[in-house]
């Protein structure tokens, strides 16, 4: 989702990120199926979503309202 927060409490999904520093944040993570996973939760000091980004994130990780197909800037 490319949310950025100046406080963002995470998810970190250890079967879904393709990057060790790859997070998804709450809103996006409860918004997708992650039954079975490995995750931890935690506060982050800033930090960008990767929900959505195919470089950071499988896509079975997506949340239901990010597709992997981000405008770009």
């Amino acid at each position: 989702c490319k949310s950025i927060e100046k406080e963002l409490t995470a998810s970190v999904s250890y079967d879904c990120r393709n990057d060790s520093t790859c997070v998804i944040c709450m809103e996006c993570f409860k918004n997708s199926n992650h039954e079975g996973h490995r995750f931890v939760v935690r506060d982050a000091v800033g930090g960008c979503c990767d929900c959505g980004d195919k470089e950071a994130w499988k896509e079975e990780g997506f949340c239901k309202f990010h597709n992997g197909q981000f405008l770009e800037f």
